[in-house]
């Protein structure tokens, strides 16, 4: 299930992580809304800044989520849908370096009806190549040794 506003709500989600933590990464799982937007074509005009607090009176930016995609940055193994169109996607914000907060606010400017279903504060993000491999069905697979 996820929590859905619409055009001219201005919701705020805050998390409290009850210490001060490490935070280098942000995720939110921004539903398809209505009507569905395309982000791999860059139709997308919702707006979501991450702050954070240490105390849970001033906080600070650390700038919005790019909600719109390219397929040059989604990974070999992402689910593509056939038709090619991405309307509901976990969204990430990596800043340059990580900070400490007790709180993270996640603050969402809706241009349409749209859900959110969860958000994330992580300590970090890593992405790791691996080796696609790929046989032909009369090639037998190679084995690395």
């Amino acid at each position: 299930y996820a929590l859905c506003w619409n055009k001219g709500q201005n919701p705020e989600i805050t998390v409290d992580a009850e210490s001060l933590e490490k935070c280098g990464a942000f995720r939110v799982q921004l539903g398809a809304g209505w009507p569905w937007w395309a982000a791999l074509k860059g139709e997308v005009k919702d707006q979501i800044e991450v702050l954070s607090s240490r105390d849970g009176q001033a906080y600070q930016s650390h700038g919005r989520f790019n909600l719109n995609l390219r397929w040059k940055n989604l990974s070999a193994n992402h689910f593509w849908p056939d038709e090619e169109v991405i309307a509901a996607h976990l969204y990430e914000l990596v800043p340059p370096a990580p900070i400490k907060a007790r709180f993270i606010r996640f603050k969402v400017a809706p241009e349409r009806t749209l859900t959110i279903s969860e958000v994330e504060a992580l300590d970090f993000i890593r992405y790791e190549p691996f080796d696609l491999r790929l046989a032909l069905p009369d090639e037998p697979l190679a084995v690395r040794r």
